[in-house]
């Protein structure tokens, strides 16, 4: 379980298993509000591994029969927790305050990983592998891996493409709403096919299909911005600047209804970047929901060979000064 606090009415998420609902994930998104629960199944379990994971405000319950193979529960929900001080560990009742009731706990681990955030972090944490979406069309046997590094992002992936009508790919996403200003170095690492894309993007919805924006880096090719303005719409390409690099630092930020696309070949920290304009796009261009699902995708455009990238310095930032004034920079 993860609570806001120790207090009874505290908003909470929880996987848990049952005799009569089986298992269960709950919660409970507004404080003194009512108790929600999804279940996965009502078959009767006696031995079960479970998962919570939160990414920014987004918390998704899992659970396995094998440690191996994880299967979400529910759906995973957005809950605006105060996260200065989060409570989570192992819970257990007999829902009764006269009966006991008694469970056994193997090999309870709880991991703390850098997320971006309005206020991101700078923890010094261990390796670890990250949960990604593998999107629309790939090979089971090539399904991606990421390794979390302090805050490198080491990404293992295959896909079909960010091309064309839908798209094959994986995607470490956060959903956000409103203005945001995202920012990452992206590195090549193990380029084994011409068109291995990496970049931050923001899209409508995790439909293979939807309408999205990228800013992206393609080793072999160059860096550009692709744009779907419409629901399994052609995918248009801008690339203004031709030449070929190792690295280098991506942009995208929202401000109101315009997203513009920047590129940095210049620079060791983010303060040093002398940012060019890759495309800037309007409402006439693309009409975006308020909330969309932003992050780093990264597709080797060949869903039966890996490309590795790496990432660095991925942020998110969201406006704590009214938009007016931001708009005196890039």
């Amino acid at each position: 379980m993860i609570r806001e606090s120790l207090a009874v009415d505290s908003r909470f998420f929880g996987v848990f298993i049952n005799a009569r609902m089986g298992v269960t994930a709950e919660y409970r998104s507004v404080t003194a509000g009512w108790h929600a629960a999804s279940p996965l199944t009502t078959a009767t379990q006696f031995s079960v591994w479970f998962k919570l994971t939160k990414r920014m405000n987004v918390f998704t319950a899992f659970r396995s029969l094998d440690g191996d193979s994880w299967t979400v529960v529910g759906t995973p929900q957005t809950i605006a927790m105060d996260a200065s001080n989060l409570k989570v560990g192992i819970a257990l009742t007999s829902s009764s305050t006269f009966r006991m009731s008694e469970a056994t706990y193997e090999q309870y681990d709880n991991t703390n990983y850098f997320y971006p955030s309005a206020a991101p972090s700078q923890s010094m944490a261990p390796s670890h592998l990250i949960p990604s979406l593998d999107l629309g069309s790939y090979d089971v046997r090539y399904k991606s891996e990421v390794d979390l590094q302090g805050t490198k992002y080491l990404v293992k992936a295959s896909g079909a493409g960010i091309w064309g009508s839908q798209d094959g790919f994986t995607f470490i996403n956060f959903e956000t709403a409103g203005d945001f200003d995202m920012t990452t170095r992206v590195f090549s690492s193990n380029i084994t096919t011409t068109w291995t894309k990496a970049g931050l993007m923001a899209r409508d919805t995790l439909d293979p299909k939807s309408k999205m924006i990228f800013a992206l880096f393609a080793p072999l090719q160059g860096n550009m911005a692709h744009l779907r303005s419409q629901y399994g719409g052609s995918t248009v390409n801008f690339q203004p600047f031709r030449e070929r690099t190792t690295w280098l630092w991506l942009r995208l930020k929202r401000e109101g209804t315009t997203i513009s696309a920047f590129r940095s070949i210049t620079g060791n920290t983010l303060q040093e970047c002398n940012w060019q304009l890759l495309r800037q796009f309007s409402s006439t261009d693309v009409s975006l929901s308020s909330t969309l699902q932003i992050g780093m995708a990264v597709t080797s455009s060949d869903s039966r060979q890996y490309g590795a990238v790496r990432f660095e310095n991925f942020d998110i930032q969201k406006p704590t000064v009214p938009a007016r004034a931001l708009r005196g920079s890039p």
